[in-house]
């Protein structure tokens, strides 16, 4: 890190105690809003550019209630690095265009795998989420499967021999579909290449 970059750091560093859907350090809004020095209150501040750029809570930040100083509650953002660069440019200043740079370089960084590593109880508790996260999926998919349509296997001529008795027994061609498990319509077209033969 160059000093310039030293010093944003300071004001602007990455927080690995809580991380973007894609485990990635995130940026505190207010941190941010301080040190792009925007002459609007932070509510205002941020509100306005997550409505003016379409910004999106889950994808681009996160946000969370938290006790403030005083005991009342504020709502704490949770940015993204991609989203607290493009607000930083946006600001259309020296700061701004500062801040940029710095989360262009943490980029950078976190691609080489260069920043501080997660703490090891967060990374254990990020990899706990990831296994229970399969696990779920694991099971939605069986239960996906376990309820897909199944292709029907093919007829064969023992199979159309039951269904002509059923038929011949006088069974609808609903309840020679239960019964021999198959689709009704199957069953009819079946019934109809007969009489046609």
């Amino acid at each position: 890190m160059n000093n310039q970059t030293a010093v944003i750091h300071t004001y602007l560093g990455l927080d690995h105690n809580n991380l973007d859907q894609y485990g990635a350090p995130t940026v505190n809004a207010r941190d941010l809003h301080i040190f792009l020095e925007s002459e609007s209150r932070f509510n205002d501040w941020i509100a306005r550019r997550i409505q003016e750029f379409g910004f999106e809570e889950g994808v681009d930040f996160y946000s969370e209630m938290s006790k403030s100083s005083g005991g009342r509650q504020a709502k704490d953002y949770h940015l993204t690095i991609d989203m607290a660069k493009e607000l930083s440019m946006v600001e259309r200043n020296d700061k701004g265009r500062s801040a940029r740079l710095y989360f262009i370089e943490c980029e950078r960084e976190l691609r080489q795998g260069a920043v501080n590593s997660i703490p090891q109880s967060r990374y254990l508790d990020l990899l706990e989420k990831n296994r229970e996260l399969l696990i779920f999926q694991n099971e939605t998919l069986k239960d996906q499967l376990a309820n897909a349509p199944r292709r029907p296997r093919r007829v064969t001529d023992d199979d159309r021999q039951q269904i002509y008795k059923l038929f011949d027994e006088g069974h609808s061609f609903y309840r020679i579909g239960k019964m021999v498990d198959r689709d009704d319509t199957l069953v009819g077209r079946i019934i109809k290449r007969r009489k046609v033969a």
